[in-house]
């Protein structure tokens, strides 16, 4: 799911958790990113991206080039068509700058093409296997679309706020609010919503995304360097979102959302 930029938060949460090793001159360790979605990336954009680079040094990212690049649906065997963009790579110091190609070296179309299928032809509730391989070295991983959450708006109290019911293979919830103050993780099935909004609409919508265990094992746990793959690290995740549109009560009383705070 792009529109939350996970991949800048995967690489800071990296780098945190490198930060007290000792810098090196170089690996050639891979490094993949790829969180499945069917919902639309922040426009303009509407391909979904993967990143695959090389961890360098702790201070530099360097792409890399996939031989193979497979996703497949476990379901049926369907391929999906994926493909090697051009990314731009800004410079700091005169050095490449580590984060800049986040929107992803690979790029899945958002309609199946002659090659494969696309963005919207990820199905909730499907798992799906990747295969990459690059410059000798063999990622694999799999995960699983969540289902879209069934949100609606309930009173506890004196506080309104955003419901939705649990599943299976879900334990993290990704909670954001538009034109409100309303952002973070929680592992509950709630979020209050606040009672006044003084830079924004009365009126807003309300984002609540079902993270998979790959996601949210990765993010709760800061000794976790990869998750969902083999060979790499990085993570093979997946998410899927809803939303609902919130018209806040003055009367309410304002408390945060109940937001799990991450480690990293």
């Amino acid at each position: 799911m792009n529109r939350f930029r996970l991949v800048p938060i995967f690489f800071a949460a990296l780098l945190a958790c490198e930060s007290t090793s000792p810098l090196v001159a170089r690996t050639n360790e891979p490094i993949f990113s790829l969180i499945l979605s069917p919902d639309a990336p922040v426009a303009p954009q509407t391909e979904l991206r993967a990143l695959l680079a090389t961890t360098a040094t702790p201070i530099q990212l360097q792409l890399r080039t996939a031989n193979e690049f497979r996703l497949t649906r476990a379901s049926d065997g369907a391929l999906f068509s994926w493909r090697q963009v051009v990314v731009d790579t800004p410079y700091f110091n005169g050095r490449p700058s580590l984060f800049s190609p986040f929107n992803g070296n690979y790029a899945l179309a958002e309609r199946a093409e002659q090659n494969g299928l696309g963005r919207l032809d990820l199905r909730p509730g499907d798992t799906y296997l990747l295969r990459v391989v690059s410059e000798g070295r063999t990622i694999t991983g799999s995960t699983r679309i969540p289902l879209r959450p069934t949100l609606s708006i309930a009173q506890r109290g004196t506080d309104q706020v955003v419901v939705w019911r649990s599943q299976p293979g879900v334990t993290l919830y990704l909670v954001q609010g538009l034109s409100v103050s309303i952002s973070g993780m929680t592992l509950d099935t709630f979020a209050v919503i606040p009672s006044s909004n003084p830079d924004g609409p009365n009126r807003f919508t309300v984002r609540v995304s079902a993270a998979d265990n790959n996601y949210a094992r990765f993010m709760l746990d800061q000794s976790v360097m990869q998750s969902g793959i083999d060979g790499a690290y990085g993570l093979l995740g997946a998410v899927n979102s809803a939303e609902i549109e919130v018209q806040m009560k003055s009367s309410a009383r304002s408390q945060p959302p109940k937001l799990a705070a991450p480690n990293r």
